[in-house]
């Protein structure tokens, strides 16, 4: 990958508000924004129990079919 790519993901995570920068001298050094993933942890935690129920029954229905 080159450095350019490199650059563009890390401005789109930028926008994204999932990392911040902070330059020095010619350098830019990211680090992930602590609050980046709130909304993705928040919508994971709304409808991870709809999904573990699902598999739960896919699970099911795989050993009934295939036992």
């Amino acid at each position: 990958m080159t450095q350019s790519a490199i650059s563009q993901h890390l401005r789109s995570l930028k926008q994204a508000g999932l990392v911040a920068d902070r330059a020095q001298g010619r350098n830019v050094f990211y680090r992930p924004e602590k609050m980046g993933l709130a909304p993705l942890v928040d919508w994971m935690s709304h409808y991870g129990v709809f999904w573990r129920d699902r598999f739960v029954h896919l699970r099911k229905l795989l050993k009934e079919i295939d036992p």
